[in-house]
């Protein structure tokens, strides 16, 4: 899907979710199954609820009924971005780091740094798709 379209939904989606506590992880936007899916995948170190999901769905879903954005019917979904969650920022990473480390604070090795970079093709992370 489109780049900037997704970054307007983020910017439309991500003020919903930061009051509540929560983090807008990723947003997917994409035909499935014969149907267009917006998937919202929020998180918080201790972790994302049901009831989470249902505030977050009910607040998403008006704010898109009201400001029209996609312009076809599509399903919303919201859940936690789960294991296989997309380590788009730096944070991600070291978060994943301390998961994997059981609560450990794990220092980023310098061969994972130049590996990211080199995988990513320049300093930093990026997310690959």
């Amino acid at each position: 899907m489109d780049r900037q379209f997704i970054e307007q939904l983020w910017k439309m989606i991500d003020p919903i979710v930061e009051p509540e506590g929560l983090e807008l992880v990723e947003l997917e936007y994409r035909p499935e199954g014969g149907r267009w899916m917006l998937r919202v995948y929020i998180d918080r170190p201790t972790g994302v609820t049901l009831a989470d999901c249902e505030l977050i769905s009910r607040q998403v879903g008006a704010l898109l009924d009201m400001e029209d954005p996609i312009h076809h019917s599509y399903v919303l979904e919201v859940s936690s971005p789960g294991i296989n969650r997309v380590l788009r920022r730096e944070k991600d990473f070291q978060f994943f780091c301390r998961l994997a480390g059981g609560g450990k604070n794990i220092r980023q090795s310098q061969w994972q740094t130049q590996f990211l970079r080199r995988v990513a093709g320049r300093k930093g992370l990026q997310r690959i798709d």
